[in-house]
């Protein structure tokens, strides 16, 4: 729930603009699996959960990576 709000955060300050450019991963599906577990919790099936911890945090991680690596590039290009 944590991630899908922080994703919320960054897609609504860069106003869609830095999310979009890494469109490996589903922002969308993130934001929207937040506010399921947030407002449906007595529907949550805690396999789809477990599917999604195990196959979809690693590439998340993976880009979370390469977007702060991008944004510092960017900054030191612009010094």
């Amino acid at each position: 729930m944590a991630v899908g709000e922080e994703i919320k955060k960054i897609e609504k300050r860069s106003g869609g603009e830095l999310l979009s450019r890494y469109p490996e991963i589903e922002w969308r599906d993130i934001m929207g699996f937040r506010d399921f577990i947030a407002h449906a919790y007595f529907h949550i099936d805690a396999s789809v959960v477990f599917d999604t911890v195990q196959n979809n945090i690693r590439p998340l991680l993976t880009t979370i990576q390469q977007i702060i690596a991008d944004l510092e590039k960017q900054e030191h290009d612009e010094d």
